[in-house]
């Protein structure tokens, strides 16, 4: 039988730096106007399921609306949370702003205008929107 020698190794400590990287996270917001959207539905004869509404999880209410960008600010996708008995649903949405810049379109204050599609049971409404993005603060943050 031979046995191996076993050698001392000599404990070193190892360190390494964290260097930070720091971004800006900034948050839009964007609302229905529901005033000016239930105003257009009546004048193209449209009446969808209980109009635009302002209550949470409605399309007048802040933390309805969802807008996705890349880090350079375009938009790549606005949709609608909507809560109905309960259950929040991301609604099918179209919008011809995809693609574009969020804030030059918040630079220009402009309206933009989006539909949305509520399925409940075997109908399905459909719900024409207009807002204006806005600015809602930025954080710092250092990863």
């Amino acid at each position: 039988m031979t046995t191996k020698k076993k050698g001392y190794v000599k404990p070193i400590i190892a360190t390494e730096e964290f260097v930070p990287q720091e971004y800006v996270a900034v948050c839009y917001k964007l609302k229905c106007d529901t005033t000016e959207a239930n105003a257009y539905e009546r004048s193209i004869g449209n009446e969808p399921y209980g109009g635009h509404r302002t209550n949470k999880g409605c399309c007048g209410h802040i933390d309805s609306q969802v807008i996705n960008t890349t880090k350079e600010g375009i938009i790549t996708e606005i949709y609608e949370l909507h809560t109905e008995d309960g259950v929040t649903t991301k609604l099918r949405t179209e919008c011809a702003y995809i693609g574009s810049n969020l804030k030059d379109l918040i630079n220009n204050n402009t309206k933009i205008t989006w539909t949305t599609y509520y399925q409940y049971g075997n109908n399905e409404w459909v719900y024409n929107h207009q807002g204006t993005p806005e600015m809602n603060g930025h954080s710092v943050n250092a990863s």
